[in-house]
């Protein structure tokens, strides 16, 4: 007898099913959605830190771009805070307050993926101008999960 889904999770998965087939009728002429379980990702090129501003940018800068179509999946949280103390501020008297939270990024991690619903030609557009808000390089590729899992 095979476990039975708990209500949540299966008016979740209802809720997201719903939302994908509203958004992802193909008209003629037009190129297909990209796949739910691939996906158009943007990863690191270099060595950075991505800022919780420069992502906001980000976030803005896609939902324009994609029209409100589409999933994006953040990779990570800003983890990393930086503390600073006001400007004339005399030395001493403990440290300074938590003035900006970032994401470290090392060549290949991945930051962004955007699936299902969106074309790849408009998802990828949406990655590189997004892309420019940050202060290093990035490159935009497609990523399936499945691609290198064996089977049998």
């Amino acid at each position: 007898m095979k476990p039975r889904k708990s209500f949540s999770q299966y008016n979740y998965r209802r809720k997201i099913l719903r939302h994908l087939t509203y958004r992802t009728r193909i008209r003629v002429g037009q190129t297909p959605p990209l796949p739910i379980e691939g996906g158009i990702v943007l990863r690191a090129a270099a060595f950075g830190l991505v800022s919780e501003i420069q992502l906001e940018a980000m976030r803005k800068i896609i939902r324009r771009s994609l029209r409100k179509r589409g999933i994006v999946l953040y990779y990570s949280q800003p983890f990393v805070s930086l503390t600073a103390k006001p400007l004339a501020v005399r030395m001493g008297k403990g440290k300074g307050a938590i003035a900006n939270w970032f994401i470290p990024c090392i060549p290949g991690k991945m930051i962004l993926k955007i699936y299902g619903g969106v074309s790849e030609k408009r998802a990828r557009h949406a990655l590189r101008t997004a892309a420019r808000k940050l202060s290093f390089k990035t490159h935009v590729t497609y990523f399936n999960p499945l691609q290198n899992v064996r089977r049998g």
